[in-house]
């Protein structure tokens, strides 16, 4: 499979997985181009607050 700019990757989540939760961290890689983490924060401890 070749990627194409602005193409987009879309993943689902198995039955049974458990919520994210404040303190994980989501990280996903591939190879040869990188890895991207994203670390699960609060919604009142983002940058103003939240709504």
């Amino acid at each position: 499979m070749t990627l194409e700019p602005d193409d987009v990757i879309m993943t689902g989540t198995p039955e049974g997985i458990s919520f994210v939760r404040p303190g994980d961290v989501l990280r996903v890689e591939v190879e040869g181009v990188g890895a991207l983490e994203n670390p699960i924060v609060a919604e009142n401890e983002l940058e103003g607050g939240g709504s």
